[in-house]
């Protein structure tokens, strides 16, 4: 392990960061957070990583393809159980 691997938290030691991926790809900031949580979600945060995934994945929905949509319905112990998403607007 050297220097640098000393400061890379175990959820982004791969052979390409999602961070390196994102900027060698050109990433917007909200494709390159929609990489990183799916990415370290095994190793990190589990089911809240996948929801901020999905929570990006909606701004770009809305920014690049005018489609609104919410996260609602959830259970007990705060889990999403349903997804709405609204094509042109239609609710």
């Amino acid at each position: 392990m050297n220097e640098q691997d000393n400061c890379t938290p175990l959820h982004y030691q791969y052979d390409i960061t999602p961070q390196e991926y994102a900027d060698a790809n050109h990433l917007p900031f909200d494709e390159g957070n929609v990489v990183k949580y799916v990415t370290r979600h095994k190793l990190k945060n589990g089911y809240d990583d996948i929801i901020k995934a999905i929570h990006y994945c909606m701004f770009i929905l809305k920014r690049d393809y005018n489609i609104s949509s919410h996260l609602s319905s959830y259970n007990e112990a705060g889990n999403l159980k349903q997804l709405h998403v609204y094509k042109n607007g239609n609710q």
